[in-house]
């Protein structure tokens, strides 16, 4: 985007008209932005005095954009990511001098790398801060340089980033005992009319799409489902409800009472992601050390 000679236009003013396209209404705008209507309305005169343009078409009832405001849009939202992104950057150099790393983990990586890894920092001079995030919050924090270095069940296919398969883990279909005979077949009826746990297709997507494809192909429609936004819920559930699910082969050891489990054909990976071109020097330590966890087993890092 080329700017004005004159240097008036502020980020600000971008995020302004941001804020009034997606809404298409001026005083929703301004509650989103926690201003006044009437100030609003005189930044985006401002910002089309500016350039010279008319972005919005307004009447007494609607608010438009033009065709030029559309235009404006695209390259709008660019600029904001791109000043973001060299905030973020100029920050992540600030903390990678002073040997601080910024972390996203999901469930399994909490447990099966997190401790070796802020061992591996402390012990080479490293400060590790340390995030639980769902794979699209950490993937985002990530492409915007919030994040040095992500595990998620998400592969990210991008050229500017590289990935590290760190584990296969094995998916089971976890049962109450009264269930037994599933351990040679799945009776879809019973399951079909017993209290069905999943996860959240927003939280954890992968999880998600590998159970919906395993309903599918053993032709199961669950008659009552509750759906989880994290697993400590999803285990809860699953300790204290005559009920059955699909299950990663992690969470099996925070289950309680009698309860059967099959492993199933399927899986679900965890990939490290990282940039390429990262001005951490921590991870010149860490990614050696992944590079050996590739399809580790749980126990052996026990």
């Amino acid at each position: 985007m080329t700017f004005p000679r004159s240097g008036k236009m502020e980020l600000r003013h971008l995020r302004y008209f941001i804020a009034v396209a997606e809404e298409l209404n001026f005083t929703r705008a301004a509650e989103k932005l926690c201003i006044v209507q009437p100030s609003l309305s005189k930044q985006i005169r401002d910002l089309e005095d500016e350039i010279g343009v008319i972005l919005f078409e307004r009447d007494k009832r609607n608010v438009h954009l033009t065709n030029a405001g559309q235009g404006f849009l695209e390259h709008a939202y660019q600029a904001i990511e791109s000043a973001e992104r060299a905030i973020a950057t100029a920050k992540q150099i600030i903390l990678s001098s002073n040997k601080q790393t910024k972390i996203g983990f999901n469930p399994l990586a909490e447990i099966l790398v997190a401790p070796h890894i802020v061992s591996l920092m402390r012990n080479n001079g490293y400060h590790a801060e340390l995030k639980s995030m769902n794979c699209g919050d950490q993937i985002h924090a990530l492409k915007n340089s919030k994040l040095d270095l992500t595990f998620t069940r998400y592969k990210l296919e991008d050229p500017e980033y590289e990935n590290i398969l760190i584990k296969n883990e094995p998916l089971y279909l976890f049962y109450r005992e009264n269930y037994k005979d599933l351990d040679d077949s799945i009776n879809s009826q019973k399951l079909e009319n017993t209290q069905f746990i999943t996860f959240s297709a927003h939280d954890a997507p992968i999880l998600a799409e590998k159970t919906v494809k395993f309903l599918k192909q053993n032709n199961i429609q669950p008659q009552h489902k509750i759906i989880c936004s994290n697993i400590m819920q999803h285990i809860n559930f699953l300790n204290t409800l005559n009920c059955w699910s699909i299950i990663p082969e992690y969470s099996i050891s925070f289950l309680k009472g009698k309860y059967n489990v099959k492993k199933l054909a399927i899986s679900a990976p965890l990939y490290a992601n990282y940039r390429k071109r990262s001005n951490n020097s921590s991870l010149n330590i860490i990614l050696p050390f992944l590079q050996k966890l590739k399809n580790i087993e749980l126990k052996n890092l026990a």
